[in-house]
This record gives C-alpha cells, sequence and structure tokens, in this order.
C-alpha cells in the first residue's frame, strides 16, 4: 500500500477524530475522500438526513465509497428517531389499551423504545465517523478554527441542539 502524508485519506482523518491517531498506523491506507450516491429506496426523512449528514461528512473529509451501507444505517437510524419522535408528542409517554377481557389500562408508548433504539444507533454509527461528543473534545477544540465537530454541525442542522 502507498504511504500519503494522511491530509486526506477517510482512516487518517478518523483516527484524529476519534482521537486515536498515530501516524505509524493510520497514514499506511490511501482512501480517497468521496461521498457515495444517495442509494435507491431511502424514506423521505432518510433523504433528508443524508442530504444533512453528506454535508458534514464531505466538510471533514472522513466518507468514502466504502461507507454507503454505513451511512444508510445511520441516516435510517436518525430517519426512525424523528418519526418516533413525532409518534411520542403525538400521543404521549403513555398510552391507553384495551385488554381482550375489556379491561383499559395505560402503558408505555412503544414509541419510546423504537426512539431510544435509533439513538443507540445514531450513537454507534455517529462514534464510526468520528462525530460524537469525545472526538468533539479530543480534536476539534485544537485543530478546528470555528471549534465545531461534525456532530455539533449536524445537530445544528437537524435541529436537534
Amino acid at each position: 500500500m502507498k504511504k500519503n502524508d494522511g491530509s486526506n485519506t477517510v482512516t487518517s482523518n478518523r483516527a484524529k477524530l476519534g482521537g486515536y491517531y498515530d501516524n505509524k498506523k493510520h497514514d499506511t491506507v490511501d482512501i480517497p475522500c468521496k461521498m457515495p450516491s444517495m442509494p435507491k429506496g431511502l424514506s423521505p426523512k432518510s433523504k433528508a438526513a443524508w442530504r444533512e449528514v453528506s454535508v458534514v461528512l464531505e466538510e471533514y473529509n472522513i466518507v468514502s465509497l466504502l461507507d454507503g451501507v454505513a451511512l444508510r444505517l445511520l441516516c435510517d437510524s436518525i430517519a426512525l428517531y424523528l418519526k418516533a419522535e413525532e409518534s411520542i408528542a403525538d400521543k404521549g409517554l403513555m398510552i391507553t389499551s384495551m385488554s381482550t377481557k375489556g379491561d383499559i389500562t395505560e402503558k408505555s408508548n412503544p414509541a419510546i423504545r423504537i426512539r431510544d433504539n435509533a439513538w443507540q444507533q445514531i450513537f454507534t454509527m455517529s462514534r464510526q465517523f468520528g462525530m460524537t461528543p469525545l472526538s468533539r473534545k479530543r480534536n476539534y477544540s485544537q485543530e478546528n478554527t470555528e471549534n465545531k465537530s461534525p456532530m455539533d454541525m449536524l445537530m445544528r442542522t437537524l435541529n436537534l441542539n
């Protein structure tokens, strides 16, 4: 493999974002930073997330064509999270249900579990792309002149902050 200067490779950029960069380990793979094409079949919310996330990832040169599946999972998880949030806002934290015997009971809105699972996926995938608070603390306070990490930009763009 060709050694490079680390200025525009996905591997070295992710390592820098994650705070575990080591030039002996991370400047050995030359993977060009290029945004994968948006896959067909995304929901409207997933498409919107793809557009927003892709801007952030491209700006920080931390995405390659190899990342299409991971990026789709991130965008689908964001869409699912937002849809679950809408359901919770509409129906509330508790929902009323009727048992087979006709008893009326209140139970936790199932959208809460869906939202929480989606958030875990978002966090996991965000970490893979170097967009977690720890990454921001370790690297962006020193390297980024605006002190904005990819996650800051994403949260701002999605109006989640």
